[in-house]
């Protein structure tokens, strides 16, 4: 729902923050995952889900070990009794393997008993991983008794990596058989992954073979062979005949190696700017090379063609460097000399900043020549703030003067009230002092509401809404 002419939805300001969390972090951080899982490494753990939290055994698991009961409930307290994210999944990943290659059905039971979800998740990898070292065709077996879920994708996956370490193809001809749909594709990611750490050519060879096109089983393969040796995975890619393979390719390649050597890479890259694709690679290089080094970085994307391509870099670079060091990115605005460049990347600021401190961020726009770049990104930061975080906006909003910033922060934030609470977002509208933008937003506020729930906002309409409202949804 677009509520302004000239701006952006609060939907698309989430997404661009969202992507600007995610390049800050490395976009290609995805198909890094160690395919051994037990040697997984996160920096956070994901929200645990339901069907994890409230998993049960499907069945009784005994067996005979060497370890007591007692000893393995004792180092898993002390495992998960750890503050710290990353000691806490190394011991429950060594208590894992410890337990599995003693007793793997020993090492489930344990598992299952852990009431964290992510904890539980990280352990039965390391122990499904280290089971399927000595009997994968069991190890995957038991996996596929799990419910459909996280806890069974990921201990599937971290069997068949471990499998395709040693015989990929085994790996494969069992994906193959014994497993559907998106689990499948994300299998063969896996495989791949693992195939290309040991025998990166002839993972290479399988994926031409088999005429795939998976866009995710390219990035995982090209990601894990340009770790090993970019410049031979960069012959591979450049080998390719189909258009798409080759341009997922070189994106895969690019944003790996820049994360190694960015100079090297923007310098390999440069020349092929120009075929299609090359915006992506262009952001591919900025946001690796942007997390390492973004003064580095901007100082490449003034060699850039001028247009397009430099202003999405820019903007790239400045939502990254703007999470990480806003001093710096407000610093290199500020030195910016071309217009559209610097327009855009003051608007990527404001956006990033906004989701992390509105106040300074606004405080900084107003330092900005009053014109519609600033305007459109003082909407940005607005939009941001609504999304992250609605209560302390609206008690913001209560303690300011009328004006036109405030009038659009009432749009921001209604815009996100809308999804939740349709009512209150009417109400927030209803307080904007221009005329003509609180009209305008009331009926396509109420258009998007009907669609939603025609009851309600028909009762409002018809209960709330002032006479002119009506009259212009009724002209409508």
């Amino acid at each position: 729902m677009k509520t302004s002419n000239s701006g952006n939805t609060a939907l698309t300001r989430i997404v661009i923050f969202a992507t600007g969390a995610l390049v800050a972090g490395g976009i290609m951080q995805l198909f890094h995952r160690d395919s051994t899982p037990p040697e997984t490494q996160r920096s956070e753990p994901p929200p645990a889900t339901q069907e994890a939290s409230a998993f049960t055994p499907i069945e009784p698991v005994t067996g005979g070990r060497a370890t007591s009961n007692g000893d393995a409930m004792s180092r898993l307290s002390a495992a998960i009794s750890e503050a710290s994210l990353d000691t806490r999944f190394e011991g429950l990943r060594k208590l894992a393997r410890d337990l599995a290659k003693e007793d793997p059905l020993h090492a489930l039971e344990v598992g299952l008993k852990i009431p964290d979800g992510n904890d539980r998740i990280e352990f039965l990898r390391a122990a499904f991983a280290e089971w399927a070292v000595r009997d994968p065709a069991a190890a995957l077996a038991r996996g596929k008794q799990f419910p459909a879920g996280e806890l069974r994708n990921e201990t599937l996956n971290a069997a068949l990596g471990t499998w395709a370490g040693r015989d990929p193809r085994g790996a494969l001809a069992w994906s193959d058989s014994n497993i559907s749909g998106p689990l499948k594709g994300e299998s063969f990611v896996t495989i791949a992954m693992s195939w290309a750490r040991r025998e990166p050519e002839t993972a290479g060879a399988w994926f031409i073979a088999n005429g795939s096109t998976s866009q995710a089983v390219i990035n995982g393969l090209v990601s894990t062979w340009a770790d090993l040796d970019p410049r031979s995975a960069a012959q591979w890619v450049e080998s390719l005949s189909d258009p798409d393979n080759k341009r997922n390719g070189r994106i895969a390649l690019a944003s790996e190696w820049a994360g190694q050597d960015p100079a090297r890479a923007a310098e390999y890259f440069t020349p092929l700017l120009r075929e299609k694709g090359g915006n992506d690679l262009v952001t591919a290089v900025v946001d690796s090379w942007g997390t390492r080094d973004p003064d580095a970085a901007s100082k490449w994307i003034t060699t850039l063609p001028t247009g397009l391509m430099r202003t999405e870099a820019a903007g790239a670079l400045a939502t990254i460097w703007a999470a990480s060091d806003i001093t710096g990115a407000t610093k290199w605005a500020a030195q910016l000399t071309d217009r559209d460049v610097r327009d855009g990347v003051t608007d990527h600021i404001a956006t990033t900043w906004g989701a992390i401190e509105p106040v300074k961020a606004l405080a900084w726009l107003d330092t900005l020549p009053a014109n519609a770049a600033r305007t459109e990104a003082t909407r940005g930061a607005l939009d941001s703030w609504a999304a992250n975080d609605m209560p302390t906006m609206a008690r913001w909003l209560q303690e300011q003067p009328a004006g036109p910033r405030t009038d659009q922060a009432r749009v921001s934030l209604g815009e996100v009230q809308l999804e939740r609470e349709p009512t209150e977002a009417m109400r927030t509208i209803s307080a904007i002092q221009d005329s003509a933008l609180r009209d305008d937003s009331l009926v396509k506020f109420y258009r998007y509401w009907r669609k939603q729930d025609s009851v309600a906002a028909k009762t409002w309409l018809e209960s709330a809404a002032a006479p002119q409202i009506r009259e212009r949804v009724a002209r409508r």
